[in-house]
């Protein structure tokens, strides 16, 4: 996780609480450890006796795609997205979540809308949700 997102992210111990950082010392106030953010979580059960660091490692959250000021009835195929059929069709409001290992991922969208011309769009998604908006032009 890079550490410039820490400050997006918070650590849970049972009702304790405290911001995310390389090293957080928290009162033990239940059995594990929570990371909490909007594109990393984890989860690390706690020694009955904890007397050094307890490790609690972030996994990137699948990517989610939204596609803002889209017409309506616009249609998104995913042309490189893993674990997705590079032949299906999805309503931009239903395209499937995407596993991310790593920071940056690079895909290509297909954007297609009755009325406006097609286009293939290279865009770079985060875990969690990301915010795409793709120009479609008009059909003359």
């Amino acid at each position: 996780m890079p550490i410039s997102l820490l400050r997006h992210h918070s650590i849970q111990v049972g009702s304790e609480t405290r911001s995310a950082a390389p090293s957080v010392e928290i009162p033990r106030a239940g059995a594990e450890a929570r990371l909490i953010g909007p594109r990393y979580d984890g989860a690390s059960k706690l020694p009955r006796r904890c007397e050094g660091p307890v490790v609690l490692k972030a996994r990137p959250k699948p990517a989610h795609v939204k596609l803002t000021d889209m017409p309506p009835g616009t249609v998104v195929s995913c042309l490189d997205c893993p674990g997705i059929d590079s032949h299906a069709n999805f309503l931009v409001s239903n395209l499937p979540p995407m596993v991310i290992e790593r920071w940056a991922m690079e895909v290509t969208l297909w954007v297609r809308a009755a009325g406006y011309e097609s286009r293939r769009a290279r865009i770079v998604l985060h875990p969690g949700q990301n915010d795409v908006r793709v120009a479609l032009d008009r059909r003359t």
